[in-house]
């Protein structure tokens, strides 16, 4: 469950990034595709580019399982050979992203769209839109609320404390 998760938010997350590194490998462009093998390739190249706990041939092998079950050979040869492409590229597609204009550099990178970069970068400058950018892409971090109608900080940090926490 947790990857299904992980692998389904990070690849809506990562939309805009995937797609432009996508579409230097997929020949008639993602317009083309059925929607249900842009989605199993965004899927797929997070996995390659995003996740490190999956290996490589195993996140290719599914792909193109779950294309030989949906489509048809063509389908599953392309987003195979779409999905090798990109891990020959892997190194390359790994690089930062340039773009003379920061606006779509920062967008591409951080996979904002455009206009709200601009609006950042026209507010704060540059280098904080591409922090905030940055920073809205980290993972949540967990936070503790201590009811004090049931016991005090002190105590809640001592049963932590306790628990390893």
């Amino acid at each position: 469950a947790a990857l299904a998760t992980e692998l389904v938010y990070g690849s809506i997350q990562q939309q805009r990034t995937l797609d432009y590194r996508l579409e230097k490998l997929v020949a008639k462009g993602l317009d083309k595709l059925a929607p249900w093998v842009h989605q199993l390739l965004r899927m797929s190249a997070y996995q390659l580019l995003y996740l490190d706990r999956i290996p490589a041939h195993a996140a290719v092998n599914e792909a193109v399982q779950i294309a030989k079950q949906r489509g048809h050979s063509g389908i599953s040869g392309m987003v195979n050979g779409v999905l090798r492409n990109m891990l020959r590229r892997l190194a390359e597609m790994k690089l930062p992203i340039e773009e003379i204009d920061p606006v779509r550099r920062i967008g591409l990178t951080y996979s904002y769209p455009d206009w709200m970069v601009r609006r950042w970068i026209e507010s704060y400058g540059e280098a904080v839109a591409e922090e905030i950018c940055r920073a809205g892409n980290e993972s949540p971090h967990a936070s503790l609320r201590v009811n004090s109608l049931r016991l005090s900080e002190e105590k809640a940090a001592e049963l932590l404390a306790k628990e390893g926490i």
